[in-house]
């Protein structure tokens, strides 16, 4: 086979397309969002798809955040360290899967950096460096190497 596909040929169009022809978006809403023609290729095949976007939004103009799927509303739109955190400005660092501490690099009172290592988490044979998403001091370490972690456990706590 070629590079054609039963969906068809040509290039991505990358325009914003239109509604017409009986389409509507997922949710039966298209307020706020656009239909894209775009092509994607496949195991050498290419194939056209269409993906309802957000809408580009007029400059000075913040888009309008979309649910994230897959995830508890509870969990969507903050990250970890912002859902973690208390009244007194501390960032509880969750860790974002289930496994094994196979180290600590940091111990309560030293200072970090915003992307400096506080753990490594084993979790399918493979090692994850769990870093510090805001700058300031380690009030609490809650793991230590060995310890089985799950989802969302908190591992350190960053004042």
């Amino acid at each position: 086979g070629g590079a054609g596909s039963a969906a068809g040929g040509g290039g991505a169009t990358g325009g914003a397309g239109s509604a017409a022809g009986g389409a509507a978006a997922p949710g039966g809403s298209s307020e706020g969002r656009v239909l894209r023609e775009v092509e994607a290729e496949v195991d050498g095949r290419l194939y056209q798809v269409k993906l309802w976007v957000p809408a580009p939004s007029a400059p000075g103009v913040a888009p309008t955040p979309q649910p994230a799927i897959g995830l508890p509303a509870s969990r969507r739109g903050r990250p970890a360290a912002a859902r973690a955190s208390s009244a007194a400005g501390d960032t509880s660092l969750t860790v974002p899967m289930q496994g094994t501490i196979v180290a600590v690099a940091v111990s309560p009172g030293d200072t970090v950096e915003i992307g400096q290592t506080i753990c490594v988490l084993e979790a399918m044979k493979m090692e994850n460096a769990i870093t510090a998403e805001r700058s300031g001091t380690v009030t609490e370490v809650r793991v230590s190497p060995g310890d089985s972690v799950g989802a969302g456990d908190v591992v350190a706590v960053i004042g």
